[in-house]
């Protein structure tokens, strides 16, 4: 991020992100395509802190697992392989809803990109939960899969980790705790960090008497500051549904059949 002015403030922000597939499928090497999904407060200066800066460009660095499937058994193809790209000049679209609707997405067909965008891990559109999951499928004490990359002493990890959760609140209402209302979020008995912001939230949710198929539920929002032993240990995320009501309003064409307008 830099000053109004052009001067280097050197201030550095940093959290997880993921990437959403895009209409024509995952795109080949030197092309672009998909969309960066993280959380607003990693991206907008003016939306917490930093006020009044601009960000210059976005870093991500990550890995990428090949993997096959064969007769329903998924096979890890050697080991995950780092990933670096750029986006020069970001230009983030931001969720309606105020403060609780913490989400940032950048259309990676249109981003400045030197060198085009890598071959990137990318989540399925089909498989993101909406309204109708939130009041159905998915319930207070079901599992929680979040993979991010904390950060100790201002140091973000080089790797990914995995913690899992259950949810707290009845994804069906606005969360709430105490006085604090949190329209169209859920919250989380669970771990999460600084570094951790903007990670996909992932559930596994029936589908059949006996399947169940993994979700994106939601984008991490971070953990709440409730202070003593329980630091940390309090989370909640931004519910899909807003993730793609925003993915539907810049373009994405695949997911109008997908989600309910709330």
């Amino acid at each position: 991020m830099y000053e109004p002015d052009g001067s280097n403030s050197n201030i550095v922000g940093s959290g997880t992100g993921f990437v959403i597939e895009g209409t024509l499928g995952t795109p080949a090497v030197g092309e672009r395509g998909g969309y960066l999904v993280t959380n607003r407060h990693v991206l907008d200066p003016n939306f917490v802190k930093f006020t009044g800066r601009c960000v210059d460009r976005v870093e991500a660095s990550g890995f990428v697992q090949a993997a096959d499937t064969w007769n329903g058994q998924l096979t890890l193809l050697g080991n995950a392989r780092p990933v670096k790209f750029t986006i020069q000049s970001p230009q983030p679209q931001f969720a309606d809803g105020g403060s609780d609707a913490d989400v940032a997405v950048i259309d990676l067909e249109t981003a400045a990109i030197p060198g085009g965008r890598p071959i990137i891990d990318e989540l399925s559109y089909f498989k993101i939960a909406k309204t109708d999951d939130f009041n159905n499928r998915l319930h207070v004490g079901s599992q929680v899969l979040i993979p991010g990359y904390p950060s100790i002493e201002q140091v973000t990890a080089e790797r990914p980790i995995l913690v899992s959760g259950t949810v707290a609140s009845d994804p069906r209402e606005a969360a709430e705790i105490g006085p604090i209302k949190f329209e169209k979020n859920v919250l989380c008995h669970s771990f999460s960090w600084g570094g951790m912001s903007g990670s996909p939230v992932f559930a596994l949710l029936q589908k059949k008497p006996f399947a169940r198929e993994l979700y994106l539920v939601g984008v991490n929002r971070g953990h709440l500051r409730v202070g003593g032993a329980n630091e940390g240990a309090l989370t909640y995320f931004v519910k899909s549904s807003v993730l793609a009501k925003l993915l539907r309003d810049m373009g994405h064409k695949g997911l109008w059949l997908n989600i309910d307008d709330e």
